[in-house]
């Protein structure tokens, strides 16, 4: 998704978190990204959480599961534990 710019009414943007999903054969990424409140004096506080989503390539899927490959060994590794009954992949 590349750098994400603040809206004209958004000083900065915090805490991107991505969610990957596959809807039948296509592959879907969302980020979310909330907004802080600015403002003077200073408002750090979030008043909303934005979204995207991108299609991910098939060769997209292939790029960076090779570099996870030559980060963490196998394709099947995870630098973090899965959580009990979760069955996500690099």
């Amino acid at each position: 998704m590349g750098h994400l710019e603040p809206g004209p009414d958004t000083p900065a943007i915090q805490v991107p978190e991505a969610f990957v999903q596959r809807i039948g054969s296509t592959t879907w990424m969302y980020l979310f990204y909330a907004c802080q409140i600015g403002g003077n004096p200073y408002n750090w506080r979030y008043n909303r959480v934005w979204v995207m989503r991108r299609q991910i390539s098939v060769g997209e899927i292939r790029f960076l599961r090779r570099l996870w490959r030559e980060r963490f060994g196998k394709t099947n590794s995870s630098p973090h534990p899965a959580r009990p009954g979760s069955h996500s992949r690099p």
